[in-house]
């Protein structure tokens, strides 16, 4: 067999045995975040007494980093929800509140700025 086959031969069985490893991974990562799941849904339900206490922390963690999700989702829609709303003013003169695109002062009649 020549060198050229063989090398060649080489990179397809190197790679076929990659892609079934890289299969295999994944599924391994499945199969944790399922068993993970089964056994924070026991603690949800349960509370602490519902699981092992070697998964007690774990199930803990868990619970904070949701509740640092609802928290940062709920400043990110904020944010976005400030930027989609009108610009408020506020007057020179009497310092009331305005609308964006008030041209006078609701309070004072003053010019807006």
């Amino acid at each position: 067999m020549n060198e050229g086959l063989r090398g060649a031969r080489t990179v397809l069985q190197t790679s076929e045995v990659r892609q079934r490893l890289l299969e295999a991974q994944i599924a391994q990562e499945q199969a944790f975040t399922r068993l993970g799941v089964v056994v924070h849904t026991a603690f949800a339900q349960g509370g602490a007494e519902a699981v092992d206490p070697k998964f007690l922390y774990a199930c803990q963690q868990a619970d904070a980093a949701a509740r640092a999700v609802v928290a940062l989702q709920a400043q990110l829609d904020a944010i976005l929800a400030a930027q989609a709303a009108p610009a408020m003013k506020y007057c020179v003169s009497c310092g009331a509140q305005m609308g964006g695109d008030a041209a006078f002062c609701p309070a004072c009649g003053a010019t807006a700025a």
